[in-house]
Formats: C-alpha cells, structure tokens, sequence
C-alpha cells in the first residue's frame, strides 16, 4: 500500500512535495492493511497543515547551530521524518481526505481511532529499549466506538495507587541475586474513557463540528486483574535512560558488585520501595511490565534506568 501510494503522489515536479509524499509513506510502510481516502488528490499535498509545519521544522533546523547534544526529534528532522504531531496529523487527513488539523493542537495524542482501525504510537506497544521513532505508529483493527476520527489524549490528573497496612505481610524486600526472573506475569494494560471529548473546530465551512474529537483516555496498568495505576507512558518515556550493556567478565548468575540491591518482583514491593536503596524489578522479556513499571517510576519522579534482557551484574 505504501509503494503504491508513493508512486501516485510523486507524480510532480516539485522536489518537496516529492519529499512530503516519501515522508508520508515512511508511515504507511508500517500500517499493513490501511487504506486512505480518495479526497486526499483534491488539493496539492504540500498545502496540507502536516506538510507545511514539518518544512518549518526543517526549515528552523537547517537554519539553527545546534550546540546541544543530538535528540530523537532533532535526528529525525535532519533525516525527514515527521514528528508524532504531525503524523497523527497526516493520518487523520489521508484517512478523511479532508480533515487539515493543525498538528500544534495534537500535543498529547497517543492514539488515533476512525473507521475499522485505531493508529496507536508505537511505544505504547514494545519494550522501551526499542526506542521506536516519533513517526512509528501500529494499526490494531477496531474502534472506539464514536463516528469520525478520535484522538486519544490522556488526562491531566493521573493516580497511583499507595500501598496500605494490609499489605505490609507481602512485602519482602530480599536483596537482589544477580539473576534475571520474570515476576510480573499478572501485569497488564488496559483503556478507558472518561465524559471530556471535545471537538477540534477545522474552520471549514460545512464541516461537523464533532468530525475530530479529543478523547480523553485512561490508560492504566492492572496486576491480576487489580488496578495499580493511571499512565501517561508517552509523556514520561523521554526521561527513560537506558543501560549500554557492556562485555562482561564473570559467569552467569554471578553478582561481584559491592552495592546492595533490592529485588522489586511485586507491585507491592515497587510501590513500598525503600528510597535510601537501589531496586531491580525482575520483569525478564516482559514488555507490558517493563513499560508499566519504567512509566510508573518515572511518573513518580524516581530516576529510572532500563536494562537490556542480557544484562550482567557486576
């Protein structure tokens, strides 16, 4: 689908919107199954508020010294690739074939539902040491059950939930034994939706004011079926740091380190962790749980560091 779309919009003289049409097909190389709406050939691809907001951003780019240290959104700008703003934008065009949403006002989205498919950023469905692109998105077929186009937004006020007495038997606190466990199976994701959906107005005459709805999503992590917390994990993932694993020299299950660690293999134990401590939460080859438990952290401001699955301790 992407190939084919590509070799219809190149057909120009004009070298950007050559290269807005290649932008665009870099995200539909990844949505197997999308379809997009004839209406989009009604007007030039460049006129489109996506198109023109990712050639100021290179434009301001090409036209910055960047002193700082290089960053994702930096490298994709230099590289022409979309930023998530603006791809969620193009989506929402290419799926309508006329709905221009100025990508400034989709600051927050996660996700974007319309017809038969639900367009979801892609860290929300890998491991957080993947590091997907900010144009990277994943198609699940389904819909949130409203007409037009839905973007998902997360609420301001996100809860977490605090560990009473009645869980003080099951928390052990053991130290940590240097081997990698996967003690969170329980752990899963799950989407709810508040009463807050307001339209976004396209300013075109005609247009259904509640043709493009901001849906206020809850995204929460749950173990066994109890609620454990609310997430916004797309705002907090920038904070992540991530462990370059380096060769190592003692065998496996061997931990020749001085520092004391703490095993964290419950919620319980995550969320009673000791502050003067370091704690590892054994989620081996995981991903639900090691993004809950990275995104849970980090939305409680604790600095966070995700290993690689082949991580030794030393």
């Amino acid at each position: 689908m992407a190939d084919a779309l590509l070799e219809y919009l190149e057909v120009s003289t004009s070298e950007s919107h050559d290269t807005a049409a290649r932008t665009v097909a870099e995200v539909y190389k990844l949505l197997p199954g999308a379809t997009v709406d004839i209406g989009i050939i009604r007007r030039p691809l460049l006129d489109w508020k996506w198109a023109k907001k990712h050639f100021e951003s290179v434009a301001a780019n090409n036209h910055t010294q960047v002193l700082l240290r290089p960053t994702p959104r930096l490298e994709s700008l230099k590289s022409g690739l979309l930023d998530r703003q603006s791809t969620f934008s193009s989506v929402s065009a290419f799926e309508s074939g006329h709905c221009d949403i100025d990508p400034r006002l989709l600051k927050g989205v996660m996700a974007l539902s319309s017809g038969d498919s639900i367009f979801v950023a892609a860290p929300l469905l890998c491991d957080p040491i993947q590091k997907p692109e900010a144009y990277e998105l994943k198609r699940i077929l389904g819909n949130v059950g409203r007409p037009g186009i839905s973007m998902l937004i997360p609420p301001s006020n996100l809860l977490i939930r605090s560990v009473g007495p009645e869980q003080w038997n099951v928390i052990n606190h053991n130290d940590f034994n240097g081997k990698n466990e996967d003690n969170f199976k329980g752990t899963s994701l799950h989407l709810s939706f508040t009463e807050y959906n307001p339209s976004v107005s396209l300013g075109l005459h005609g247009a259904q004011d509640d043709e493009i709805v901001m849906l206020e999503s809850i995204v929460s992590v749950h173990d066994h079926g109890k609620w454990i917390a609310d997430l916004d994990i797309l705002g907090v993932l920038g904070k992540l740091v991530t462990y370059e694993q380096m060769d190592c020299t003692h065998g496996k299950g061997e931990l020749p380190i001085d520092r004391k660690f703490t095993s964290i293999d419950t919620w319980d134990e995550f969320l009673d962790r000791h502050e003067d401590s370091i704690g590892i939460a054994r989620a081996h080859c995981n991903w639900v749980a090691r993004l809950t438990l990275a995104a849970t952290s980090l939305s409680q401001g604790v600095p966070t560091m995700l290993c690689p699955t082949n991580t030794g301790w030393k």
